[in-house]
């Protein structure tokens, strides 16, 4: 299975909305050492659930939409 959006970009989305990893981590309501692990996660509710926390669309984060312009967030 290819990588997902998530997986690939999910730090990058993070810095770009201004969201720290402690601050998603607690959101997520996992520690912080495991965001990492938590960006490889194949799991749908999962990431539906970081879509939310990160404030962007469920289907950018698994790659249904095409490549995202993480630019809108800059």
């Amino acid at each position: 299975m290819s990588k997902l959006v998530f997986e690939e970009k999910g730090e990058e989305i993070l810095r770009k909305k201004g969201i720290r990893k402690a601050e998603f981590a607690r959101r997520m309501g996992i520690r912080k050492q495991n965001v990492k692990a938590l960006f490889k996660t194949k799991n749908l509710d999962t990431i539906f659930r970081a879509a939310k926390v990160m404030d962007v669309p469920f289907e950018m984060l698994i790659g249904y939409t095409e490549e995202p312009d993480l630019s809108m967030y800059d």
